[in-house]
């Protein structure tokens, strides 16, 4: 997905809550499908409802990483990768993107190649509106979410419609990429669930408003690979800087 002139782009990462029941990936999913928003969904395991996330047109299941397996040695990390790769297949699914919450991946990035895996989100988010991809090893893109949703504190039930709508503005006004990382975990039961409603009602006004572009993690990957026919994406990313 190419971002056009005087558009901004918007990627959308999603961590289920460990252990996710039905109800909870029911309530999550109901906005995207709604009205259509693609996202990235960090899972840690794969079934039937799970993969029903990817009925939006253009959304992508990651394989989400944790402490207990990424960073602890390149035994654990080569087993429980393979093993999470394995079940993504058995289902149907080429998992390209590994989402990590509580860790940071620098080693073993080999074993990503071997797995087809091209894009680590980390969990820490950077400057918002500051999307900088970065190229580390064998072809492994790694970037930041600028933002996770919902905020912390008193003032995180004005971010969706106050702060929020102000960096979607910005980045349509500089043609300028942003990443938000929505935890799953905080967004479902009594009284949460309107506000990830708020926010993927957001996304969908500013798109059909001509101003967002929105992409998954890997439309990212397939846009800055070097042997792409299509411009690539790098002249939005580096404006995103």
């Amino acid at each position: 997905m190419i971002s056009r002139s005087g558009k901004g782009l918007l990627v959308l990462s999603v961590d289920l809550p460990a252990a996710t029941n039905t109800a909870q990936i029911q309530a999550l999913a109901s906005p995207f499908q709604q009205f259509q928003v693609a996202a990235t969904w960090a899972c840690d395991q794969m079934n039937s409802q799970i993969a029903r996330l990817t009925d939006v047109a253009g959304s992508e299941l990651a394989i989400r990483g944790c402490s207990q397996w990424v960073g602890v040695g390149r035994t654990k990390f080569a087993h429980h990768l393979g093993q999470r790769v394995n079940e993504f297949r058995q289902a149907g699914f080429q998992a390209t993107t590994l989402a990590l919450t509580d860790c940071s991946l620098d080693q073993n990035l080999d074993l990503l190649v071997k797995h087809r895996i091209s894009w680590i989100r980390e969990e820490s988010p950077s400057q918002p509106g500051k999307m900088r991809p970065q190229s580390v090893r064998f072809g492994v893109w790694k970037s930041h979410p600028n933002v996770v949703f919902p905020g912390l504190g008193r003032w995180s039930r004005t971010f969706a419609p106050l702060n929020l709508r102000h960096l979607l503005q910005r980045a349509a006004r500089q043609s300028a990429a942003l990443h938000v990382r929505v935890d799953g975990s905080r967004v479902v039961g009594p009284r949460r669930e309107s506000q990830l409603l708020s926010l993927v009602q957001l996304v969908a006004q500013h798109r059909s408003q001509g101003q967002l572009e929105i992409a998954t993690l890997s439309d990212l990957a397939d846009q800055l690979r070097p042997n792409r026919s299509v411009v690539p994406m790098q002249s939005i990313l580096r404006r995103a800087a």
